[in-house]
């Protein structure tokens, strides 16, 4: 299991990948020919969504503390 430095760093990645997608500059073309395109912002923002997660177990903190309600019934 990563350390929780680990998790951060990989956490401040994707969150700098989000921003850079979210200001259009979704992709590039080589002088080659060759085209590149970045990550999708749904597959970032799940990426996010669980890193944040790992670390809260990690740190102890009360992310998703509250409990999941089924078919809105407690």
């Amino acid at each position: 299991m990563a350390t929780l430095a680990e998790l951060q760093t990989r956490l401040d990645l994707y969150k700098d990948a989000e921003i850079k997608v979210l200001e259009g500059n979704q992709s590039w073309s080589s002088p080659d020919g060759m085209t590149y395109t970045r990550a999708n912002i749904n597959a970032l923002q799940r990426c996010i969504s669980n890193l944040e997660a790992q670390i809260a177990i990690l740190d102890g903190s009360d992310y998703m503390a509250e409990p999941f309600v089924f078919g809105g019934r407690r």
